[in-house]
């Protein structure tokens, strides 16, 4: 029963057409695999190395300009406290108002006063390892841009008398 069963492969010996059709045919793959092969390398040749450019100027330089600033930024923020968040949230906005007005009275236009951030945060007491709620935190900060450096310490000063207590991000730029 073994001897009836036929292979796929050619009995080169017996069957030589068949057998030279099979080798030629491996040949042909063989060889336009290796055309392949040659003709991507020759196209990706230029990998890892610089492209022509022929007729090009290339300048590489370096400046520097030195000014005085004549503008400035600064954060004045206002930090308040109270049992109820109601309370803490009509006392920051009265001295924040008070601020905003005060500021426009001294020069600065109300296109340069920004609000950038606002926060409610609950305040705990931690006693004997549990945390009481003891109030409310509200945070509120604006940003002030400065036209005229001249009125820098104007505007500190101006945010210290209505109470902001939190003043920072003072930057000068040109």
């Amino acid at each position: 029963m073994l001897d009836n069963h036929r292979s796929i492969w050619p009995n080169f010996d017996e069957e030589r057409p068949y057998a030279a059709l099979v080798m030629g045919l491996l040949f042909i793959v063989f060889l336009s695999f290796v055309v392949k092969v040659v003709i991507d390398a020759k196209s990706y040749s230029f990998i890892g190395r610089a492209p022509e450019t022929p007729n090009t100027i290339t300048i590489v330089g370096e400046g520097k300009v030195i000014g005085a600033p004549d503008v400035a930024m600064v954060d004045l923020g206002l930090l308040t406290t109270s049992k109820k968040v109601s309370e803490a949230q009509a006392d920051n906005t009265k001295k924040m108002n008070e601020l905003i007005i005060r500021l426009q009275k001294s020069g600065i236009n109300k296109e340069d006063i920004k609000s950038t951030q606002y926060y409610i945060n609950p305040r705990y007491d931690y006693i004997e390892g549990r945390s009481v709620l003891a109030g409310y935190d509200v945070q509120q900060t604006l940003k002030v841009k400065i036209r005229d450096l001249d009125k820098v310490g104007l505007v500190l000063a101006t945010a210290g008398e209505v109470g902001a207590n939190q003043i920072g991000g003072l930057n000068s730029f040109i």
